[in-house]
């Protein structure tokens, strides 16, 4: 039991945290802001950016910075609670921070908040219109996302206004249309949904979002014949990015069609 004991201390005392596959290089070398800020490896830019934000001297504007990037790993690596801290600490320090506002919006739809989602939608909205710099995001996406926020918290009727408003700015949106279609179906109106999908896949006939979308509210509404069909169009259309086309539509059981 002594042996298995000093052993595990062992262990303990010189255990340092890595992320599976971290190279070793990486993890020994003093950090630098580009590791922070850069966007492909997330443990690597919580690493540096936890690192940097240790410098007493760091000015605010540069801890807004890390703060916001490290919020963004978090989000990357499915850790929504430690992303919505870290961009609540950047936007205390920068409230018209466009990329700390739409990351502490995600945050908080994904813990379930998507009230205070929407709230924070709004002031990036707001900011954006009055902003003369480059969007981190376009509008329109920024009305897309508050809507689909609206709707989580059943509130269709704002949802509906938000999608109409990220196609009056952008009319080739399909992603718009895709997501008025799901809110008639929540609305139980299959012909105005029907008629959402059918125009989303006339501006881009091949964006099998749109096949895949109308299969599963098909598939929900009780009619496997269109569902089955849309998950074969989005097979047909892009055999290698249809994998989710083809996961949804191979379970059902044909049989139950009508001949």
């Amino acid at each position: 039991m002594k042996i298995v004991l000093i052993a595990v201390l062992a262990c303990l005392t010189f255990f340092v945290p890595a992320h599976a596959g971290e190279p070793d290089a990486a993890a020994q070398e003093p950090p630098r802001p580009g590791q922070c800020e850069q966007r492909d490896t997330a443990w690597l830019s919580i690493r540096a950016c936890t690192a940097l934000l240790g410098h007493k001297d760091t000015n605010a504007q540069t801890r807004s910075r890390y703060l916001t990037s490290r919020g963004l790993a978090w989000l990357k690596e499915e850790e929504p609670k430690e992303a919505l801290a870290d961009f609540t600490r950047a936007l205390e320090l920068d409230a018209t921070d466009l990329i700390a506002l739409s990351g502490r919006a995600r945050a908080n739809a994904a813990i379930g908040d998507h009230t205070a989602a929407a709230s924070d939608w709004t002031r990036s909205i707001e900011y954006a219109g009055s902003s003369n710099s480059d969007l981190p995001e376009s509008i329109d996406k920024m009305y897309l996302e508050r809507g689909s926020a609206w709707l989580a918290t059943g509130n269709t009727d704002a949802a509906l206004a938000d999608y109409a408003k990220a196609l009056e700015i952008n009319p080739k949106y399909t992603a718009a249309h895709i997501a008025r279609a799901n809110t008639y179906f929540k609305l139980n109106d299959r012909e105005r949904m029907l008629g959402e999908f059918e125009s989303a896949s006339k501006i881009d006939p091949y964006d099998i979002r749109t096949y895949i979308a109308r299969g599963e509210a098909a598939e929900r509404w009780g009619d496997t014949r269109l569902a089955i069909e849309s998950y074969m169009i989005a097979a047909k259309t892009n055999p290698r990015g249809s994998g989710q086309a083809r996961q949804v539509a191979l379970p059902i059981d044909i049989g139950r069609l009508a001949v």
